[in-house]
């Protein structure tokens, strides 16, 4: 809150506004990281069972032969 104060001593209500407005945007960029590592995170794992799949057909189609 020290912050918000000396803003508004400073800079007055748009300071504030602008303080808030920037503050704001730092948490959905935040959220918007977070989101975006869990995808990245989540197209790892299918990538991982994707080629674990491949591995399995291979190996069904050697005893197939």
């Amino acid at each position: 809150m020290v912050c918000m104060e000396k803003t508004l001593l400073e800079y007055g209500v748009v300071g504030a506004i602008l303080l808030y407005f920037l503050w704001k945007d730092s948490k959905t960029f935040e959220i918007y990281r977070t989101t975006m590592q869990k995808i990245v995170d989540q197209l790892e794992a299918m990538q991982k069972d994707q080629s674990e799949l491949k591995k399995d057909m291979e190996e069904i189609k050697k005893f197939i032969k």
